[in-house]
């Protein structure tokens, strides 16, 4: 009977030991796999922001390439191939860390500029694939594909896109195994007739992902990888189980999250090992002590059944003293029992503390209640979430007891133990829950609720770690990593939040902002001094405006302020004017004194429109006149819209004039002052417009300029120059304008190569004349360009001396070999001593430089007489010769010398200069 009672009671403490430990690891099994997903949503909504925000980039840019009204596939080549471009595709993605790179293809696939190279790489094959899927797209909403193969998925389509593009929209593309891993986005680009023009393409920088997943899995101590939808990995650890030989898919808990709207997914794992190592060692703890608790419980059972049988064989041997030896076994089997019953207890002292050990060693707070909710166990890792210290909450305290306790210790409020309750009270305490529990102070705990026999188990998990860390994510997707303002993405989800206000009767005004010498101090302090100043200019606006508004970072030194509440222009003027002044006071930056200025455009809601991104044309209108003053702002006007438009045609008629080569060439003669006879002639270019007429210079070589329209211009009007100047006799040089944007387009040694080498003419009779502005920019790459030329031995002229406030010094960096005296100064020559004395200088200057002298725009023969007694080289001017024509030139080259005060021939021809 003993030994059957210990043996049932053995077998029942091996089961409960068994169903606790089953249900504890289910508990923590379901508690790591929550985790897990919380992370793999953080991740996929991470990655989601990013793919947006770079849609979102794309998408701007396409509106704005439509609003300069290009209109074919031709245009877009000539106007988009730029240096210009490329710095301004830099500039775009400059606040934008989540993206590696853009590039813009014609419709041939051709990559015509990104912003990671000068000049752009040979073909790239993942751009022509998606290129070509972009082509063959019909439907009008963005395409996002993965995996470089069959999956395809449409980004946008699901109904999520809170912007639907105005042109088609591309794919994403994951590299398979073998391969560079790319995720892209691309974009087709339409004119106003809808016509395809050429596709924008974004790669997302997969080492910001890499960045950012290693940061997370580190402080959540899991294997987080980005892939495709063949499962290649994008980003985050790479190789099979998280990068350990020998693992499989048993030894990991493993969750996968979609990145909604495209075929990628989160893979979040955690070694299995890892998250039951709490629960094993449970296990092994609780284990044991039923073991040698049962072996002692049997050790009793079975003394005692030997004790049984020994004391009946002396009862048939000897039955005359059975009563006595049988009372006297009974008292030492009672006395054993007594010790043995003893011993047994201790194993139970040590079991609890073997399980206490465990419940101490675990990585969540756990309590367990009874059904009168009274608290029957308790770990460490709960006094250290509740901030209490040990001994405060005991076994037998009540669930109230144990929410006084912790309110006591400061950490939680009433209201926090109260939330706990009310959830508690709305699932019911019979049923499993895990649920987000948030506390006053910020902190979010996780809670796992379980009923068990007679009163339920809590478990508890700090989670404020794995907030912040997700937190830190969503704000480096929307935030300039530089200056921390909210960057293009944030600012257009705001400026859309405040016009929807604006239908409901708020004034807007949104400020774009653009900084007045920054290149400058980039080029001159370098780009450490330029990051530092941007920084301190972000402050200073942070400063200036009120906390209701919002600073943006657009990029490079483009900055937007969307101002709310606005009553009348009168409080946007004076948010301007502030501006104006905080930005005018001198920056400190280290032993550097900086000082720049800001120009402004100003577009008001609901007066200048109620659509994002008009209102952000409008904005740009008007701070591209204010560009103009420097240093000022200004409201957007109607009228700007129509200058705008008129520069636009101008544009438009420009190209069509460059593509069916309507340009010409005009040319000036400089006559030598001694000798009377024509020692060059200055090519001058002319543009005769079938409705305009003759346009002038002044109007449409700055546009050229401005739209990098120059370069092929330039480069027109050196091929035409050397080929001209080739058939002339005598063999008199050629002089031809270098415009500074050519010098940027790092392309200017290699077209004047092929402009002699396709004409035949003779370096040595070829003339480049440059203004000083072409030295203000990037000196060191022009300066190269400069030697390569004069190694080449072409003549370098510095056209319109005088006018700046720097050319003396620009004489030691280079050694020119003609000086142009600028024509403000011959034409108060006779009336004005002081020109006289200037002029003297400077042919002193070229005289002991050995630079040779030519004086422009000479009209007067007394003009002609005085500069050949102040020692002149050549002069030129209409007293000698208008621009002719190439026909009418001639003429002028085989007539004899020209005498002082004589003027060019009647009969010639004459274009304006």
């Amino acid at each position: 009977m003993l030994v059957g009672i210990m043996v049932a009671a053995a077998l029942v403490g091996s089961l409960a030991a068994l169903a606790i430990c089953l249900q504890t690891r289910a508990l923590v099994v379901r508690q790591a796999d929550s985790r897990l997903t919380a992370l793999a949503g953080a991740v996929a909504g991470q990655v989601r922001v990013a793919l947006r925000g770079l849609d979102e980039l794309e998408r701007t840019m396409g509106n704005g390439i439509r609003g300069r009204g290009i209109a074919t596939p031709e245009m877009f080549a000539a106007q988009l191939g730029t240096w210009d471009t490329h710095l301004a595709l830099r500039d775009w993605i400059a606040g934008a860390p989540q993206v590696e790179s853009v590039a813009l293809l014609d419709i041939g696939r051709r990559m015509l500029v990104t912003s990671q190279a000068w000049p752009a790489p040979g073909s790239d094959p993942a751009l022509r694939s998606l290129s070509a899927r972009l082509a063959d797209e019909a439907a009008p909403p963005a395409a996002i594909q993965t995996g470089g193969g069959p999956d395809e998925h449409a980004f946008g389509r699901d109904g999520h896109d809170p912007h639907p593009p105005t042109a088609t929209s591309g794919s994403v593309v994951a590299v398979q195994d073998g391969g560079t891993p790319a995720v892209l986005v691309g974009r087709t680009i339409t004119g106003l007739d809808h016509g395809l023009l050429g596709f924008v393409i974004g790669r997302l920088s997969l080492s910001f992902q890499d960045q950012q997943i290693a940061d997370l899995a580190r402080r959540s101590g899991t294997v987080i990888r980005l892939q495709g939808g063949n499962g290649a990995t994008l980003a985050g650890t790479r190789g099979a189980g998280g990068g350990q030989p020998g693992a499989s898919a048993d030894d990991w808990l493993e969750v996968t999250q979609p990145v909604e709207g495209t075929p990628m997914h989160v893979s979040v794992r955690l070694p299995r090992a890892v998250a039951l190592e709490g629960w094993r060692r449970l296990v092994a703890w609780v284990v044991g002590g039923a073991a040698a608790l049962n072996l002692s419980v049997l050790g009793v059972g079975l003394f005692g059944l030997r004790v049984v049988r020994q004391e009946e064989e002396i009862a048939r041997a000897d039955g005359a003293a059975l009563e006595a030896e049988v009372a006297l076994r009974i008292s030492h089997a009672e006395l054993r029992h007594a010790q043995d019953s003893s011993e047994a207890q201790q194993a139970l002292e040590r079991q609890g503390q073997q399980l206490a050990a465990a419940l101490d060693n675990m990585l969540h707070g756990l309590t367990m209640f009874d059904e009168q909710a009274r608290l029957v166990l308790a770990n460490r890792r709960l006094n250290e979430i509740v901030q209490v210290p040990p001994g405060i909450i005991v076994p037998g305290m009540t669930l109230d007891a144990v929410a006084r306790a912790a309110i006591m210790a400061g950490q939680f409020t009433e209201a926090d133990l109260q939330a706990l309750r009310d959830h508690r009270q709305a699932v019911g305490c019979a049923k499993r829950d895990v649920f987000m529990w948030e506390l006053q102070d910020g902190r979010t705990i996780r809670v796992g609720h379980a009923p068990v026999e007679r009163g339920w188990v809590m478990t508890f998990e700090d989670l404020s770690e794995l907030r912040r860390a997700s937190a830190m994510i969503e704000h480096l997707a929307h935030h300039d990593p530089l200056t921390g303002l909210p960057n293009r993405l944030l600012f257009r989800q705001r400026l859309e939040a405040a016009l929807a206000r604006v239908r409901r009767g708020e004034g807007v005004a949104l400020h774009c902002l653009d900084l007045d010498e920054f290149k400058a101090v980039n080029d001159t302090l370098g780009h450490p001094v330029g990051d530092r100043l941007l920084q301190l200019v972000a402050r200073r606006l942070q400063q200036t405006v009120r906390e209701v508004d919002t600073i943006a970072r657009l990029g490079g030194d483009e900055f937007a302020i969307l101002q709310v509440g606005v009553q009348a222009d009168t409080d946007c003027a004076a948010l301007a004017d502030r501006l104006r002044q905080t930005l005018s006071t001198p920056f400190e930056i280290s032993a550097d004194q900086v000082e720049i200025g800001v120009s402004i455009g100003i577009a008001l809601a609901p007066q200048d429109g109620l659509d994002a991104d008009h209102l952000m044309r409008c904005a740009d209108l008007a701070l591209y006149r204010a560009k103009e003053e420097r240093g000022t702002f200004r409201l957007f006007q109607t009228e700007m819209d129509a200058a705008m438009q008129a520069r636009r045609s101008l544009e438009r008629d420009l190209r069509q004039a460059v593509a069916t080569e309507e340009l010409t060439l005009a040319f000036q003669p400089l006559v030598d002052a001694a000798t009377g006879h024509i020692a060059g002639c200055e090519a001058l270019l002319r543009w005769p417009h079938a409705q305009r007429g003759l346009v002038p210079p002044d109007q449409f070589i700055p546009l050229a300029e401005q739209t990098g329209l120059i370069v092929p211009i330039g480069e027109w009007v050196l091929r035409t120059a050397c080929r001209t100047a080739a058939t002339w006799a005598p063999p008199v040089r050629v002089c031809v304008n270098l415009s500074p944007v050519q010098f940027r387009h790092r392309g200017l040694v290699a077209a004047v190569t092929a402009a002699l080498s396709e004409s035949g003419l003779a370096p040595e009779r070829l003339e480049l004349e440059i203004t000083e502005s072409v030295m203000l920019s990037d000196t060191a790459t022009t300066l190269t360009a400069l030697d390569a030329l004069r190694g080449m031995g072409i003549r370098i002229a510095m056209d319109d001396f005088g006018a700046g406030y720097s050319s003396l010094a620009y004489l030691r960096r280079f050694r020119f070999d003609r000086i142009k005296i600028d024509r403000g100064f011959i034409r108060d020559l006779v009336q004005q001593p002081d020109a006289v004395a200037i002029i003297r200088a400077i042919v002193g200057v070229g005289s002991d430089l050995g630079i040779a002298i030519t004086a422009e725009g000479v009209e007067t023969s007394a003009q002609s007489v005085l500069l050949a007694e102040l020692g002149c080289d050549e002069m030129q001017g209409y007293l000698f010769s208008p621009p002719v024509e190439p026909a009418a030139l001639q003429a002028l080259l085989t007539a004899g010398p020209f005498g002082t005060g004589m003027a060019a021939a009647p009969e010639v021809s004459a274009a304006a200069d």
